[in-house]
């Protein structure tokens, strides 16, 4: 009994930590932020590099494999780290953010380079940056 109550704990914090902060929905767009097309974004981009708010690079053999890819019809899906996840998507104001919705819950990623090739975005106000390849 104890081993499922220490499992459900963990599991609980993954998730808490693992979410953006619901303030970052409330707070004012970022600067250096440029528009995207939807012909831009939509398709599937493989994550290459993430920085943490200090800069910091998380390990390359963590986010090996994973990727997001953005349907036409404003549906995504992305596996990261190994878990896979389900939702919608649709720009911010002015295409210069990109708001996902899974199960009622609002992440806005702020997109800071687009290209044929390349994205990188910026998750929430203070959140990881993600840089993303073709």
């Amino acid at each position: 009994m104890k081993k499922m109550l220490v499992f459900f704990a963990l599991f609980f914090a993954l998730t808490v930590f693992s979410q953006a902060n619901p303030a970052d929905n409330l707070r004012a767009p970022l600067a250096n932020t440029v528009a995207a097309t939807p012909a831009q974004l939509s398709g599937k981009w493989h994550i290459e590099k993430v920085l943490n708010p200090k800069k910091i690079e998380l390990a390359p053999d963590k986010v090996a494999g994973s990727y997001f890819t953005f349907g036409d019809d404003g549906k995504y899906n992305a596996m990261i780290m190994g878990v896979e996840e389900k939702g919608d998507w649709k720009f911010g104001p002015e295409n210069r953010s990109v708001q996902l919705f899974v199960e009622g819950m609002k992440t806005v990623w702020y997109i800071r380079e687009v290209n044929e090739t390349t994205l990188v975005m910026q998750k929430g106000v203070r959140g990881n940056t993600v840089y993303f390849t073709r």
